[in-house]
């Protein structure tokens, strides 16, 4: 399904913050179809998967060379969060998805070794 088709859905459905997220990912290229319960998006060799549980949604991202499934990837988002985390994480996958940054160039290089998380949770979460 197109994701402006399914956005109506969706908001019926995901938490505001969750729509934001798939707003900014769908802005800058990575959705064009998706799937209410699993869905796996790679744009620029990066691949974002979604998979909504029975009370929130996960998002995983890693380079898409290096992508096995969505529990192992190197960041793992759990949705809703706080607005504090919110902030943190969104900031996080802005300086991710810029090839140019020094956050995105060490990413690439520690994410295949970076799994469940790891990668995320050792370098931003306190």
């Amino acid at each position: 399904m197109k994701y402006e088709e399914a956005k109506e859905l969706l908001v019926k459905e995901f938490d505001g913050q969750t729509i934001n997220f798939l707003d900014y990912l769908h802005n800058i290229g990575f959705i064009d179809d998706i799937d209410e319960h699993e869905s796996r998006f790679t744009h620029n060799g990066i691949r974002v998967a979604m998979r909504k549980e029975s009370d929130y949604i996960l998002f995983g991202i890693d380079p898409a060379k290096c992508f096995d499934k969505l529990t192992k990837s190197s960041i793992i988002l759990k949705f809703p969060m706080s607005k504090r985390e919110y902030h943190r994480a969104f900031k996080v996958i802005f300086e991710i998805m810029n090839k140019k940054s020094d956050l995105h160039k060490r990413w690439i290089n520690e994410a295949p070794s970076s799994w469940y998380g790891e990668f995320y949770g050792r370098n931003f979460l306190t």
